[in-house]
């Protein structure tokens, strides 16, 4: 649409047919006039809290059974509802709460994107990832490389956080 603007309307259009014969025509016209600048709004994710700051002491290159190609963040699994399961996850995101997690995740998922979420009890965080893989480290940090070159501007780089059993 424009900025001249011209409508035209009536509620009888056997009347207009058929002028002659019409007992009551209703015929209604008009124009509008649009000021302004229409602004084109484009979706931008909010981004609730930072990839989280880590230090080296958190860093794990080394298992008794896994050997990565690079160090990555580590936890050890709990047992609340939400709780992520033992395994990789390509990280994007952080949460203090599952509200704020669960919108991000709605408007990840309204961009495309499948985000998943879920809570890990030893950070007290809710994380919103991409992708779990149970037992290929190797391979979750093989994709998240993959995914950090062709990540969408506005989001979080990826990064992948290990879930393990408690030893």
């Amino acid at each position: 649409m424009g900025a001249f603007q011209i409508y035209a309307i009536s509620d009888n259009l056997t009347s207009i047919t058929n002028f002659s014969e019409a007992q009551l025509v209703d015929f209604r016209f008009g124009m509008n006039l649009v000021f302004g600048k229409l602004k084109k709004t484009k979706k931008t994710i909010k981004k609730k809290e930072k990839t989280p700051v880590i230090d080296d002491s958190e860093l794990t290159a080394v298992s008794t059974n896994v050997a990565l190609s690079e160090p990555i963040i580590t936890a050890i699994a709990g047992t609340s509802v939400d709780e992520l399961s033992p395994g990789f996850y390509i990280v994007i995101a952080s949460f203090n709460t599952k509200e704020e997690s669960a919108e991000y995740n709605r408007q990840l998922q309204n961009e495309g994107y499948a985000a998943l979420s879920g809570y890990q009890s030893e950070r007290d965080q809710y994380y919103t990832y991409l992708m779990y893989t149970a037992d290929d480290g190797n391979k979750a940090i093989e994709k998240k490389n993959d995914l950090k070159e062709s990540f969408a501007p506005g989001l979080d780089i990826p990064w992948v956080l290990w879930v393990k059993d408690e030893q």
